[in-house]
């Protein structure tokens, strides 16, 4: 998709670095009763913010594992443009071995995928923005 479709449908779109990565199990409703999907958690380094409430340190983000759900595999170190969509997700903080259930929390995090146009390619992808926000300023 277009660097403008993407901004338009994005909640937030910014530049960081990679710091980490981790895995989180997401409990969603419409799987079985005792399964859970593993996502990866980034934590970035922001650096600027192109829209959506600024971020002045750091931030996380959420995308799948990459299997067939379209997430990325984010290297550290390396820096990205995230195009991000403000989701909420029911995290499973322990699971109680006897009963098989889930203890979660619900926490809010920025979401995106290799579809959301996401990208190491910094400049080109700034060039794309400050077209996009040169126009809007104008009209």
């Amino acid at each position: 998709m277009s660097a403008e479709v993407n901004f338009k449908n994005s909640t937030a779109v910014f530049s960081g670095k990679v710091l980490k990565v981790d895995t989180l199990k997401i409990f969603f409703e419409d799987l079985p009763k005792d399964a859970y999907r593993e996502m990866y958690l980034a934590t970035i380094k922001s650096q600027k913010t192109y829209k959506g409430k600024e971020i002045t340190d750091t931030t996380y983000v959420i995308t799948g594992n990459g299997l067939t759900d379209c997430g990325i595999n984010f290297l550290t170190t390396k820096e990205y443009i995230f195009y991000t969509k403000d989701l909420y997700y029911k995290i499973i903080d322990s699971i109680d071995i006897d009963t098989h259930k889930f203890h979660t929390s619900t926490k809010s995090y920025y979401y995106t995928s290799d579809c959301d146009r996401t990208s190491t390619n910094i400049t080109g992808e700034e060039k794309e923005i400050e077209k996009l926000l040169k126009r809007k300023k104008n009209s």
